[in-house]
C-alpha cells in the first residue's frame, strides 16, 4: 500500500470531523429559518424594544 492510500484510509476512518460537519449543518438550518422569519422577528423585537423604551422614559419622567 502506498502512502496516499494509507492517508486516505486513515482520513476516512477519522470521525473527529464528523461533529464539525454536524454543527455546520445545524448552523445553516438555523440561519435559513431565521432568514425566512426575519421580517416578523424584526417587527417583534422593534415592538418590544419600543414598549420597553416607553416604559423606561415614563418611569424616569415620573421621578
Amino acid at each position: 500500500m502506498n502512502i496516499l492510500q494509507k492517508i486516505r484510509k486513515r482520513y476516512l476512518k477519522n470521525e473527529l470531523g464528523q461533529s464539525t460537519v454536524e454543527y455546520i449543518l445545524i448552523l445553516a438550518a438555523v440561519v435559513m429559518v431565521a432568514s425566512k422569519f426575519r421580517g416578523p422577528l424584526q417587527n417583534l423585537v422593534n415592538t418590544v424594544m419600543g414598549k420597553t423604551t416607553a416604559n423606561i422614559e415614563k418611569d424616569l419622567g415620573s421621578e
